[in-house]
């Protein structure tokens, strides 16, 4: 991960908002998981194989996620870096995903929204246009376990490019030092985490980052079309593979993979995915 990096800023709730990419320049697409709050109700199981399996009858199609996104990455500037590992990462994910998911009660864990991005969440401001409270919404996803979770979903859909990275470890402080305050504030009676701690856990649960990146930011970041449907999204069809196709190479989804898939190489952070 980067170097800590300041942001001059009175209030850092109004910088993160201005930090998002709005629902006009991110939104998902119509139909996708996410758009306009409503989560099919197979997407409401944990995802587990097995569960999945049971749920979704066209279970395999899911697979073919792998050769069509695998076929795309080779077209991304810089892949020769990380596309073995990737290919070795993607091929395991489910095993790797499954102990992840599993809770471990020595580790300080929280109740997660499990779909946390920035369409999730209200703005209230008041009569001046100052941000006043924000509201989390649609919590039809969520899970106990570690925070990180909940952090990689929303640094790497909300922000905007240019403020993802360079200030991700600013935005993982002020998490930090907000979580501390209220847990002090609720008199929470267990250890206290600390930075170093939530640093380690984001790279004991990397995957999550990688499985954010290859599946929830291409619905994040394709524009509406008439083929964006959830059965275009999961199915095998001609019209679905063009679909994947539009959603892994189109320019603002490569932008952003080009830069992100680099850092989540780096052996500070990546070096636990792909050992």
């Amino acid at each position: 991960m980067s170097a800590t990096t300041e942001v001059c800023t009175n209030d850092p709730a109004e910088t993160i908002k201005r930090a998002t990419e709005t629902t006009n320049n991110g939104s998902a697409a119509k139909d996708a998981p996410n758009a306009g709050g409503l989560v099919p109700e197979w997407l409401k199981a944990e995802l587990f194989v097995d569960l999945l399996q049971k749920n979704v009858p066209n279970f395999k199609s899911i697979k073919n996620f792998t050769p069509i996104y695998m076929e795309c990455v080779r077209t991304y500037e810089g892949h020769e870096e990380y596309y073995d590992s990737l290919q070795r990462s993607h091929e395991r994910f489910a095993d790797e995903l499954r102990p992840l998911l599993t809770i471990d009660p020595n580790e300080f864990n929280v109740l997660n929204h499990g779909d946390f991005w920035i369409n999730n969440v209200m703005f209230q401001y008041d009569d001046a246009g100052k941000l006043k409270e924000t509201y989390f919404v649609d919590f039809q996803m969520t899970r106990y376990g570690p925070p990180i979770n909940d952090l990689y979903s929303f640094l790497l859909l909300s922000p905007s490019l240019d403020m993802k990275l360079k200030h991700f470890d600013y935005f993982i402080k002020y998490y930090h030092d907000n979580l501390i305050e209220y847990l002090k504030l609720l008199k929470y009676s267990k250890k206290l985490p600390t930075l170093k701690e939530i640093h380690l856990a984001m790279l004991k649960y990397g995957s999550f980052g990688v499985n954010t990146v290859i599946t929830l930011l291409p619905l994040v970041l394709l524009e509406a079309n008439e083929t964006a449907s959830i059965a275009n999204i999961i199915g095998d069809s001609e019209e679905s593979r063009a679909l994947k196709k539009a959603m892994y190479t189109n320019s603002r989804y490569r932008e952003h993979v080009e830069v992100l898939f680099p850092w989540l190489y780096h052996p500070c952070v990546y070096i636990s995915i792909i050992a």
